[in-house]
């Protein structure tokens, strides 16, 4: 009798087995193709870059589909730097293809902690790896790779510093002067210098105050010299100074402000660059 029930529990196992083909043959799933469709650069600044994923999923199959969400894993220098899971979540009609965008955001300066020889560089070549988690009927849930690799411009801080202080014009009462300022762009594209202001201290006078509105372009890898004449009233910084302009005497200065720069690259939002210099300097004629 045991023998008997258990024959006839194989057959209709071999039954099911055997209708279950005929309706997966019929039915014919497949798994879906996906690809990282396009890479969009959203946001860049001193800090950080926003990019932005376009993934495609298309479903070749007579039923509809389930995204359950992915995996990811962008790799630097072939080496894993931002890893985890991600809940998107979307439903892909039969014979139809569903799209998925993908925000993802580069932090800079955790970037130059982990990898200190990117500091230098002009680009970043980096690669996104995806798992995609897809629930098909009578397969279950399958894991999709796809991976796409591009570069990310990088930004580097720019330089701002005293170049020289020059005396134009000397006489009895005042002195009149020109100070250079040198900006120096460490980046690959162009720098935009819309406007700054300055404020410039020596020997703890405040010697030179004001707004540069002049737009300067600096292009990339080099520096440019922004000239700036003020004049120095003895009254109001000392008549001590003219003995020590006349004499050619090393001065400490303090230069501070701040500057309003953008670039050449579209996705750079003009940004706020504060500075300050300290040093010594002599004068020059």
């Amino acid at each position: 009798m045991k023998r008997q029930i258990a024959l006839f529990t194989l057959f209709l196992i071999m039954s099911n087995c055997s209708e279950l083909s005929q309706i997966l043959k019929q039915v014919n799933i497949q798994k879906p193709t996906a690809e990282i469709q396009n890479i969009s650069l959203e946001k860049l600044s001193l800090e950080k870059a926003d990019l932005l994923f376009h993934i495609k999923i298309s479903n070749p199959n007579p039923v509809a589909i389930h995204l359950a969400g992915f995996d990811y894993d962008l790799v630097l220098n072939e080496n894993s730097f931002l890893k985890g899971d991600n809940g998107s979540k979307i439903d892909i009609n039969a014979s139809d293809d569903g799209f998925v965008n993908f925000p993802l955001t580069l932090n800079f300066q955790n970037l130059y902690n982990t990898y200190q020889g990117l500091k230098e560089a002009d680009e970043i070549l980096y690669t996104l790896n995806l798992g995609l988690n897809m629930e098909l009927p009578f397969l279950g849930n399958v894991r999709i790779p796809i991976s796409k690799s591009d570069q990310l411009p990088t930004v580097k801080i720019p330089g701002i510093q005293v170049k020289s202080i020059n005396m134009d014009q000397l006489s009895l009462t005042k002195a009149d002067m020109i100070l250079q300022i040198e900006v120096d762009n460490p980046n690959k594209w162009a720098l935009n210098l819309n406007k700054m202001n300055y404020n410039l201290i020596v020997n703890s006078k405040k010697w030179a105050v004001g707004d540069l509105s002049q737009k300067v372009s600096v292009q990339g890898k080099e520096k440019s010299i922004l000239e700036i004449p003020f004049s120095l009233n003895y009254l109001d910084v000392g008549a001590s100074v003219f003995s020590m302009i006349k004499n050619n005497q090393n001065f400490n200065y303090q230069l501070s402000g701040s500057a309003d720069i953008g670039s050449s690259l579209k996705i750079l939002q003009n940004f706020n660059f504060p500075f300050e210099k300290v040093g010594s300097i002599q004068l020059g004629q």
